[in-house]
C-alpha cells in the first residue's frame, strides 16, 4: 500500500526529527517499540505506513503528540471467515477444532502447496 501523502508530508518529518533529537538510531527505536529495524526504515523511507497501534507506540516513544486526524492509517482487516485458510488458523489459535469448511480450505491449500501452486 502506498504511503498516503498526508502521512509523508505532515507526520513523518516530525517523527524523523524527534528521533534524531532523542539521539535514537533506527535500531534502538525499533527495539523500544517492538518492531524490526527494517520496519522502522521502511516507515521512514516512505515504503510502508505503520498500523495505528504501532504508530501510537512510535509517537509515544518520541514524546510527539499523536495527531487527531488519523485517516492515513491503513485499513484494518475484518475477521477471518469460516471456509478460508485464515479461518482455519483462527480455530487453531483459539484451541478449537476447525469446522469442516475450514478443514476443506486448509486441505486445498496444502494440496496446492505440495504441487508448487501456492
Amino acid at each position: 500500500m502506498p504511503v498516503p501523502p498526508k502521512f509523508a508530508q505532515n507526520v513523518l518529518p516530525r517523527l524523523i526529527k524527534a528521533r534524531a533529537a532523542h539521539g535514537l538510531s533506527q535500531r534502538l527505536l525499533a527495539l523500544r517499540i517492538g518492531v524490526s529495524e527494517v520496519t522502522v526504515r521502511s516507515w521512514e523511507t516512505r515504503r510502508r505506513t505503520p498500523s495505528e497501534d504501532k504508530a501510537r507506540r512510535w509517537f509515544g516513544e518520541l514524546s510527539v503528540p499523536f495527531p487527531e486526524d488519523t485517516d492515513w492509517f491503513p485499513p484494518t482487516k475484518g475477521p477471518a471467515q469460516c471456509g478460508t485458510r485464515s479461518g482455519y488458523q483462527v480455530h487453531g489459535a483459539a484451541d478449537q477444532p476447525a469446522c469442516q469448511a475450514c478443514n476443506d480450505a486448509q486441505n486445498a491449500y496444502m494440496r496446492a502447496y505440495r504441487r508448487g501452486r501456492r
